[in-house]
């Protein structure tokens, strides 16, 4: 089951996400209309993908959600589960896990 939740500002949707004095990895990444992450996966890191406006497709071990926003959206993709991830439109979003690991890379696409 996908794990997504709502907040009002990227500071509100950190603050629930991170506990204090631990450490994260924070990317960036900006996707244009139609472009694509193959499905990988992270052995030991749990994954929050957080954006604020745009539409994505996500599918997390088989179960796809597309989801709308005009807030800040939280989706949640455990440890060890497949994912990929499709723009429907332009997206600026950012990745933040709970440790520094490898992505294994099933197909590239």
């Amino acid at each position: 089951m996908t794990d997504i939740h709502f907040s009002d500002t990227l500071e509100d949707a950190l603050q629930e996400l991170m506990m204090e004095d631990a450490e994260y990895v924070l990317l960036k990444h900006v996707l244009s209309k139609d472009e694509s992450i193959g499905e990988h996966h992270h052995p030991l890191a749990n994954e929050w993908v957080i954006y604020s406006a745009g539409t994505l497709e996500i599918t997390i071990d088989g179960e796809l959600k597309r989801t709308t926003v005009e807030n800040t959206t939280c989706v949640k993709i455990p440890a060890g589960a497949k994912h990929t991830l499709h723009c429907l439109t332009d997206v600026s979003y950012l990745v933040l896990r709970d440790r520094s690991d490898e992505t294994v890379y099933t197909s590239r696409t």
